[in-house]
């Protein structure tokens, strides 16, 4: 166009959301309600879980606990403010990680699947699939509350 230059541009930053009126998504995934997980979820351990772990946490009756929802299935566990660790749900196993270690944690190798076990030196995470994991994940937060 002579000396004039004529430019496009498109402005991308981060991986905010598309406008929904494209049709598109960021790929974000949004926070799924329980009734949601337990559809997505292929065994009965993990749709027993989906309920049963928060009202465990809720009556321990330990003062300024909660469980905050983040998004997919991420739960986040405080106390009085101080994170203390968290899970998520997929479809086979619920998988864990928990701040601080303890001397404890050694249960944790007893793990149904303990190739999931990580024991670092300032948290552990692992699977938990059956309801004697979810007795063993049960005692490493007890660990930690007290």
């Amino acid at each position: 166009m002579g000396d004039e230059l004529l430019l496009d541009t498109e402005v991308v930053v981060g991986r905010e959301a598309i406008s929904s009126t494209t049709g598109k998504t960021s790929g974000r995934r949004p926070t799924l309600s329980h009734d949601q997980i337990r559809e997505r979820s292929s065994t009965e351990f993990v749709r027993e879980a989906v309920d049963g772990i928060e009202a465990w946490l809720n009556d321990l009756g330990v003062r300024g606990l909660e469980v905050q929802h983040f998004r997919g299935t991420h739960h986040s566990i405080y106390v009085a403010g101080r994170w203390l660790g968290g899970y998520y749900f997929a479809r086979f196993w619920v998988h864990f990680w928990l701040l601080e270690r303890r001397p404890s944690d050694e249960e944790l190798k007893g793990l149904s699947d303990v190739s999931s076990l990580r024991l670092e030196q300032n948290r552990v995470s692992g699977n938990l699939q059956s309801d004697s994991d979810l007795d063993l994940y049960r005692v490493a937060v007890k660990a930690r509350l007290e």
